[in-house]
């Protein structure tokens, strides 16, 4: 067990809905207990079998809307007309820390409030009431997005939406800076549910370096690939899931955004 102090913790999968391989690791993830809610894309290949498995094992509300204007094909006509989202073949072509959104005009506003709404809507449908909410690539955090975002939250009645990463362990002192006023944003919307945001190495740096304050709210962020001698494995760095987090979980409160009370 990490030394530390004493807060809740909030394991998030993202990604649930992106193949079978990927949804059958996040499933796995939160019925042995290491993960406390996912996020679901609704326009990839994996998003009925998600639902059918949200059903099934009764984790339909430890499940959010994972937002995507990345990767696929977008459910709205509109936004397939927009160079910055897609492709002339009408696919999600954005590519964050290549591109960057500054501001949306007030067409293209319009058709990402559209295609996100829809978004929400077929998560709905699929049996889903959405307790939460981030975005593939972290598309949220572009400075031109948080405004649409947030008012389609807030329209949607969706309470909470992940903030920007706080748990750094490196950065410069204008990427703090933006961090600390995005976040800031968020709380004045009254959608932050939590005070820390980060992946499992930040948070590990944290408690041992005892950055958390007492009785904080902390989100993990991990991606669950597949599953490996009944090991859950990330699909980016590879990394033992099961093992890391079995030994650094061990004595803190777990909880899913669906347990928390709403902050005024």
């Amino acid at each position: 067990m990490i030394k530390g102090n004493n807060h809740s913790l909030i394991i998030n999968a993202d990604d649930f809905g992106m193949n079978s391989s990927v949804n059958n690791s996040i499933l796995k993830a939160i019925v042995d207990g290491i993960c406390t809610t996912t996020t679901m894309i609704v326009n990839l290949e994996g998003f009925e079998d998600a639902c059918e498995m949200a059903e099934k094992n009764k984790i339909r509300d430890r499940v959010g809307i994972h937002i995507n204007l990345t990767e696929g094909v977008p459910l709205t006509d509109d936004i397939k007309r927009c160079k910055l989202f897609c492709s002339q073949d009408g696919e999600f072509i954005f590519e964050k820390n290549v591109k960057r959104i500054y501001r949306l005009d007030s067409q293209t506003r319009r058709w990402v409030y559209n295609e996100i709404e829809a978004q929400i809507r077929k998560c709905r449908n699929g049996g889903l009431s959405i307790s939460h909410a981030d975005s593939h690539n972290h598309i949220h955090e572009e400075p031109g997005m948080i405004k649409v975002v947030m008012d389609v939250l807030k329209d949607q009645k969706i309470q909470y939406l992940r903030q920007v990463k706080n748990m750094v362990i490196r950065s410069t002192r204008t990427k703090k800076l933006y961090r600390r006023v995005y976040n800031y944003v968020i709380a004045k919307g009254n959608l932050s549910g939590t005070d820390y945001f980060g992946g499992i190495e930040e948070y590990v740096y944290y408690c041992e370096n005892k950055m958390i304050d007492n009785n904080a709210v902390v989100e993990v962020m991990i991606h669950p690939g597949r599953i490996e001698s009944g090991n859950v494995i990330d699909i980016f760095d590879e990394n033992n899931l099961t093992e890391i987090l079995n030994r650094h979980i061990r004595g803190r409160r777990l909880v899913a955004y669906s347990e928390l009370k709403k902050r005024n």
